[in-house]
């Protein structure tokens, strides 16, 4: 699998070396390097040219009889998804992480600062193709709400028990899970929290 994990914790990055290895992973450690890679890259302009020359079109849309025009289209926007970078098939991400200087204006005075962005970065891993998503903290929750916010939208070490609990949402298709866990000197268990999310049952909550 394709596994980007996002995590400013030196400690946390080396786990997920340890814990995930086998995959093909990707770490990084601020949200400016997650919202760079999250965003696909569009198909290289020489292979979408090189597809339609294959399927005896000339490259030059108007250089092709004006009858193939509209097939013309559609097989250029076809071959431009097709040929587009795949997606990372799971992301993994804290709920903290320090600022980034994108967006920011008048000196940037929160770059650096911690802020509650999990959330945000899990939706755009899902909007940009992921099917498996979870945002994980190993912050108390008696210490910030962020964290108790996590209490009532998942779970505490779900696959310590026996019957696991279930992934509780499921958005666009993909397995998306909000996690509060404890760690000792190693960090977190990225492995643990990926296992979950493939194996575990998906029981979207109820409203209402």
């Amino acid at each position: 699998m394709k596994i980007l994990v996002i995590d400013d914790s030196p400690i946390h990055q080396e786990s997920a070396r340890q814990t995930i290895k086998e995959h093909d992973l990707t770490v990084v450690g601020t949200y400016d390097e997650a919202y760079e890679l999250l965003e696909r890259p569009y198909a290289k302009y020489s292979d979408v040219n090189a597809g339609l020359i294959r399927m005896g079109f000339r490259a030059n849309r108007w250089e092709n009889p004006e009858t193939r025009h509209n097939e013309y289209d559609r097989e250029e926007e076809r071959l431009k998804e097709e040929l587009r970078p795949a997606p990372f098939d799971a992301v993994l991400t804290d709920l903290f992480m320090p600022a980034g200087s994108r967006i920011q204006v008048k000196g940037g005075e929160f770059v650096g600062q911690e802020m509650l962005v999990g959330f945000a970065l899990a939706l755009d891993a899902v909007l940009h193709g992921a099917k498996y998503v979870a945002v994980v903290s190993d912050g108390n929750h008696h210490h910030h709400p962020g964290v108790a916010m996590l209490d009532r939208l998942g779970d505490y070490h779900p696959w310590d028990d026996k019957h696991p609990v279930p992934v509780r949402f499921e958005i666009n298709r993909a397995h998306v899970g909000f996690f509060r866990v404890s760690c000792g000197k190693d960090g977190k268990n990225w492995g643990e929290i990926l296992d979950h999310l493939l194996t575990a049952p998906v029981t979207p909550y109820r409203l209402g």
